[in-house]
């Protein structure tokens, strides 16, 4: 009888809601990951952002992907807010996501392609705080959420710049850039290395928080799959 979130939380907390209502959450769930590119539904965002004018596609690898981050922070927080079945699966889906963006961000041979499957795997950074549900974890969520919005905005900007420089945007094609843009390159290596977590870069903090947190709730697989994927990433 509302769509009023406080209400509808404080319903689902008193278990006061049909089944169907349960049901409708888990469609607004799949329509959020799918618009943050969770694996396995992510196929559409590496396939799109490399496409676009170099200033969209900065602004879309910004901002849009952490719009349906804070939605399903905010959708589970309030009506499972509990550890439970949604929490597990999430879990998975996160490391899954990890994974899955970083080894097809290996694949790659262009720069925003490149970029595109990091954003991927960074999202599951993100999920992984929203599954652990702790305080620190949601903490790290939100930081991490924070600190990717500008780091992947600058490096869609460099990578463009870099791609209008040399005509190209294959890596081969690119080489002797450092050499002719030295500026260009270090702009370009302090939000990567911040990407990879490397500290002292906000990168860094970012999954040092979300590790201590699934490190605190005994998640080992989860912590064991972000310091891999970091590996990776770097």
């Amino acid at each position: 009888g509302s769509l009023n979130m406080a209400l509808l939380a404080q319903a689902f907390a008193a278990d006061e809601v049909p089944a169907t209502a349960h049901a409708s959450v888990v469609l607004m769930l799949t329509a959020f990951s799918i618009k943050a590119a969770l694996f396995p539904v992510f196929g559409w965002l590496p396939a799109s952002y490399h496409v676009a004018w170099t200033p969209v596609s900065a602004l879309f690898a910004g901002l849009l992907t952490k719009v349906g981050v804070y939605a399903l922070i905010r959708l589970v927080t309030l009506f499972w807010p509990d550890a439970g079945i949604a929490h597990e699966v999430l879990l998975w889906v996160a490391c899954a996501t990890m994974l899955i963006g970083v080894l097809g961000a290996a694949a790659q041979v262009e720069v925003r392609r490149i970029l595109s499957f990091h954003i991927v795997s960074q999202v599951g950074y993100m999920i992984l705080g929203l599954a652990l549900a702790t305080p620190l974890a949601l903490a790290g969520a939100v930081f991490y959420l924070i600190h990717h919005i500008v780091v992947k905005a600058n490096l869609f900007f460099i990578g463009g710049i870099a791609a209008r420089l040399t005509g190209s945007e294959r890596l081969a094609a690119m080489g002797g850039l450092y050499a002719r843009a030295p500026w260009l390159a270090l702009l370009f290596a302090i939000p990567a290395l911040s990407l990879a977590g490397i500290p002292p870069l906000s990168g860094f903090w970012a999954k040092f928080v979300l590790v201590k947190a699934s490190l605190d709730a005994s998640a080992w697989i989860a912590a064991a799959v972000a310091l891999v994927t970091g590996i990776f990433t770097l």
